[in-house]
This record gives structure tokens, C-alpha cells and sequence, in this order.
């Protein structure tokens, strides 16, 4: 008998070895994944992280009417919607995030974004109101470029730059 159970705790323990056990994922996490080209996606938003940490919305997946853009992402504050970094005249032009989308009526940015990117809303026919936050200082060429429909933006005083065509 002492045989016998020593026998089959030896076995347990070797069995034991190959046995998974599964490891938990919070749920702020789960909501985070790598989009394979070095940007981040949360919620309806893929991103990328600066050199200090602070988001640059790269593109948004959601179809709501009017978006109001998070103050921050994942616990990173965000300053930056779109790229600031290209020329207007190059060939080749990065996408804004919300770039074509004509089911977009309305865009409220928060207080902490600095810089609204080149073609960030660009061609978004349906979009008729922007309400821009207090920190932004910088407007991309084309921002808002082919937004027919706009009617209503208010620009603040902290805007020091605007790029060429950003409304045209």
C-alpha cells in the first residue's frame, strides 16, 4: 500500500510540471493591444506614446456623430491628435485619425491637447462644430481642409500657429 501511494504521488508531481496555469489580465489592460506597427489601441483610438509618455491619436475606429477626444488614454494624457510632422506639399501624406469620416457631426478637444495634426479631420464632410480646447497652440496644414459642412469653430488665444489650408 505505501508502495502503491508513493507511487502515485511520484506520478502527480511529474504530471504536475506540465500544468498551465492561466494568468489574469485587469481590465484596463485587456483593452490595450499593440497594433503590430508599433502604435497602441484603446477603446475606439490607436496610438502612439511620445518621448515623454503623452499620446498621439493616430486614428479612431469608432462611428459615433459627435466625439468628445479623451484628455488621456491608458493613464497617458494626450496632446496630440495627428501628426505635426509633415510637409503640406510632400507626395506621400499620413492619414489624419478622423480623416474621411462623413459620419462625424461634431468634435469637443479637451484642454490637453497642444497640437491638432496635419489632415487630422481633413474631408469630413459631415462635421459642422469643433469646439478646440484652451492649450491648443498649433493647427496642421489641412486640418480641416474639405470640412464643407463646418459651420461653427471657435479658435482660442492660445493658437500661435496655423498651417496653410487648414481650413480650405
Amino acid at each position: 500500500m505505501k508502495k502503491g501511494l508513493s507511487i502515485l504521488l511520484a506520478l502527480v508531481m511529474a504530471l504536475s510540471i506540465f500544468t498551465v496555469i492561466p494568468v489574469g489580465v485587469s481590465a484596463g489592460e485587456a483593452d490595450v493591444a499593440a497594433t503590430g506597427d508599433g502604435d497602441y489601441r484603446f477603446g475606439n483610438y490607436a496610438y502612439d506614446l511620445s518621448d515623454n509618455h503623452t499620446v498621439v491619436i493616430k486614428d479612431y475606429y469608432g462611428s459615433d456623430g459627435h466625439v468628445t477626444i479623451p484628455s488621456s488614454l491608458d493613464g497617458h494624457m494626450v496632446t496630440h491628435i495627428g501628426s505635426e510632422v509633415l510637409d503640406y506639399d510632400e507626395f506621400y501624406q499620413e492619414d489624419g485619425p478622423f480623416e474621411d469620416d462623413h459620419s462625424l457631426t461634431g468634435v469637443t478637444i479637451p484642454d490637453t491637447v497642444t497640437i491638432i495634426g496635419e489632415r487630422a479631420f481633413a474631408d469630413c464632410t459631415g462635421l459642422t462644430s469643433v469646439t478646440i480646447g484652451n492649450s491648443v497652440t498649433s493647427i496642421g496644414s489641412g486640418a480641416f481642409a474639405g470640412c464643407t459642412g463646418l459651420t461653427s469653430i471657435t479658435i482660442p488665444n492660445s493658437v500661435t500657429s496655423i498651417g496653410r489650408g487648414a481650413f480650405a
